[in-house]
């Protein structure tokens, strides 16, 4: 689905909402998330039972589900609506692979604040893409062909910066070339 055109350099770039993305819980995550919802399939585990480990650092997850659905993570209820929203799970990090993840011997103050920073952003970037806010793009000369394309940016500022800097290397490819 097309959601922006651009002029950039020259150029025409095509903003399109990507639909085959791949879920970024396939990637290589610090946390694990374990959710429980009756209409979705949400994170990495579902289960309304789950089993955390003792040692683990663990945060709350919440979804707002109207008209699409929102994910956040915290210690505090971050939504303003008490019937479409609650608390879906929890995103958490073992003691063992957080030191493994910060090469370190002992989980002090600092290590824990990393991985919970580090969760934290997967659980935005979760967010951005159960939002749909996942895109591809299209670089096209001024006779309307195809230069190239890139897809599976999760935030249109992602996009949108590596697309200026194709459209910016076509454009230097193509003053070498005359």
């Amino acid at each position: 689905m097309l959601v922006e055109t651009i002029e950039h350099n020259g150029f025409k770039i095509e903003i399109h909402q990507d639909q085959d993305a791949e879920s970024p819980r396939e990637w290589d995550n610090l946390g694990t998330m374990i959710c429980a919802h009756k209409r979705y399939c949400l994170g990495d585990i579902q289960t309304s039972k789950p089993t955390i480990p003792d040692d683990a650092i663990v945060l709350p997850l919440f979804l707002y589900d109207h008209s699409g659905i929102s994910m956040s993570v915290g210690r505090e209820y971050p939504f303003n609506c008490p019937w479409d929203a609650g608390q879906v799970g929890v995103i958490y990090v073992t003691r063992e692979k957080a030191l493994e993840e910060f090469s370190a011997k002992r989980l002090t103050k600092a290590i824990r604040d990393k991985a919970i920073k580090c969760m934290v952003q997967e659980v935005e970037t979760y967010d951005l893409f159960i939002r749909g806010e996942v895109y591809g793009y299209i670089i096209k000369d001024d006779e309307d062909n195809d230069l190239g394309s890139c897809w599976g940016f999760i935030g249109m500022d992602h996009c949108l910066e590596d697309a200026k800097s194709q459209a910016d290397g076509a454009k230097s490819s193509l003053t070498y070339a005359i």
